[in-house]
């Protein structure tokens, strides 16, 4: 080696051209780990929507049971004024009768 040339640090080829090929690696590695770090982001944004979803797919089904819950009521109701009303034709028939014979 010349003690006089500034351009050689002192490294002999072979490790410049590891330090090269190390340098591809550490880009292309660099490049693959922003990539990564971008699709977490997007997965990140799914699993929000993904969670809005889940929770008005829980206050429908909330509605939903709701809704139904009434149905029956209004079903026990029904059931118990038809029952009602079916008594009331039946002991007004006989007046009705009585009547139809006296006119």
């Amino acid at each position: 080696q010349d003690v006089g040339d500034e351009d050689d640090p002192g490294f002999s080829e072979r490790q410049l051209s590891e330090v090269d090929r190390s340098e591809v690696v550490v880009a292309f590695r660099a490049k693959e780990i922003e990539k990564v770090a971008n699709s977490m982001v997007q997965l990140n944004g799914v699993f929000k929507e993904l969670a809005s979803l889940v929770i008005d797919a829980g206050t429908v089904l909330d509605r939903i049971d709701y809704n139904l819950e009434r149905v029956a009521d209004h079903t026990s109701s029904a059931v118990v004024e038809l029952g009602e009303a079916e008594r009331a034709v039946r002991s007004k028939r006989p007046l009705v009768c009585i009547a139809g014979l006296v006119v």
